[in-house]
């Protein structure tokens, strides 16, 4: 658990150090009159250089998207919680930060809880056992293995279906996060009240949570006018990674008063997300952008 939590901390500093590298947009040098960085990051891109005409061009293009949104409307991170969207933002947040939660939460502990599980089945009890367990048999691991690999599986079907199930009229986007999270409370409920078929129910937990988890991204990024939408899509994703960053200590704490609490921990989270969804303003799917 420790190498775990080590890890995960390293992998947030280098991504902390390598934001810090990350170039800049060109139509950002481009709005503020250094164009030159700009076309030297666009040739970058392209791979090819730019003639001056299509220059003019781009040049143009951006002034003119620069005249139809005033200085004032420019995105910054205060746009996000002006009167006007400051519900929506907090709302977007923690859909983000839930969703967060309970997917890396599971990546996290279905290994501890299925080693739990399959050592008390394997003494013959039927409820897992909070004290700490002996060696697993060699069938044993190879049933966690089995089991993890299941729940791993069970994500790709989730992911097709997220390409066309946002799509569909009577649901759109905010009903397809609404269902994901209320399903997904439901089968934390099962996995605590029937743990015999914790593994079976863990699996349609994994597909399920999985729809809202990458929905909200195209929800975030639709709910925004044209000048705000790379922040808040980008903030979104902060809340989201703070979400994963902090899941092995919330799991930890709970695992270690009961093997079965971290269900506990995913049934709030999920619940926070269901009531939340419902609450969003509107659905973005055939939504008018500007």
């Amino acid at each position: 658990m420790l190498c775990s939590k080590i890890f995960i901390f390293n992998q947030f500093v280098i991504v902390l150090l390598l934001s810090f590298l990350i170039k800049e947009s060109p139509k950002f040098y481009i709005n503020n009159d250094q164009c030159e960085k700009g076309f030297i990051i666009l040739e970058e891109l392209l791979n090819e250089d730019i003639n001056e005409e299509t220059r003019e061009i781009i040049v143009k293009q951006t002034n003119v998207l620069k005249f139809l949104h005033t200085s004032d409307k420019f995105s910054s991170y205060s746009n996000l919680f002006s009167p006007e969207k400051f519900a929506l933002s907090i709302m977007i947040f923690v859909l983000c930060y839930s969703g967060s939660q309970v997917y890396y939460g599971l990546i996290y502990s279905l290994p501890m809880i299925f080693q739990k599980f399959h050592n008390s089945k394997g003494k013959g009890g039927s409820k897992i056992d909070i004290k700490p367990s002996n060696m697993l048999t060699a069938e044993q691991y190879d049933v966690i293995i089995s089991d993890i690999l299941m729940t791993c599986f069970f994500e790709v079907p989730s992911d097709i279906s997220n390409g066309f199930t946002p799509n569909i009229p009577w649901l759109g986007r905010k009903g397809a996060i609404i269902v994901g999270f209320m399903v997904s409370s439901i089968f934390c409920l099962f996995c605590i009240i029937h743990s015999d078929f914790m593994p079976f129910y863990t699996c349609l937990l994994r597909f399920f949570i999985n729809i809202p988890y990458n929905i909200l991204y195209t929800y975030a990024s639709e709910a925004y006018p044209t000048y705000m939408r790379s922040t808040a899509v980008g903030i979104s994703l902060f809340f989201s990674r703070v979400g994963g960053f902090t899941t092995p200590f919330i799991c930890d704490f709970l695992f270690n008063k009961n093997p079965m609490y971290p269900f506990l921990g995913f049934l709030t989270f999920s619940s926070i997300g269901f009531f939340v969804s419902v609450s969003l303003p509107f659905d973005t799917l055939d939504r008018t952008t500007y």
